[in-house]
């Protein structure tokens, strides 16, 4: 996983942190033949009181290509997304949809690609470096 971080001015605090996946909790590169899990705890968000996240399906290179992210994008701002009872989130990421249903689904080319996570007005945690990011995990 490698972060790249965006930084406002002097007075204004940073408003987006990025976090690029390029492979697996294993180190292997992403492949939409697999099928990815990516677990968020409970109640736990990246972002302060009105930020939000999403995460959007780049190029292996993890650039978004000139006519837009591959796929669809998923984030706390999307009707489509559902935690559990227990409140923590999980995304399923594969080309094909997964057999068991899942609301949470990010479709993904059936090719190489990387997953951007961009948080918007992170909190604190992420700022200090203390937020842990989940791993995408090949199940």
């Amino acid at each position: 996983m490698t972060s790249l971080q965006a930084t406002g001015s002097a007075c204004v605090p940073r408003a987006v942190e990025e976090i690029l996946y390029f492979t697996d909790r294993e180190g292997l590169p992403l492949h939409g033949a697999n099928l990815y899990v990516l677990s968020f705890d409970a109640f736990r968000t990246p972002h302060r009181p009105g930020g939000f996240w999403e995460l959007s399906v780049c190029a292996p290179s993890g650039t978004v290509p000139a006519d837009g992210p591959i796929t669809l994008r998923l984030g706390t701002r999307s009707d489509r997304l559902r935690p559990s009872a227990d409140g923590t989130l999980t995304v399923a990421l594969s080309a094909d949809r997964p057999r068991t249903p899942v609301a949470n689904w990010l479709p993904v080319p059936d090719s190489p690609f990387t997953v951007m996570h961009r948080t918007y007005f992170p909190g604190s945690a992420v700022i200090d470096g203390t937020y842990r990011y989940p791993s995408l995990e090949r199940t």
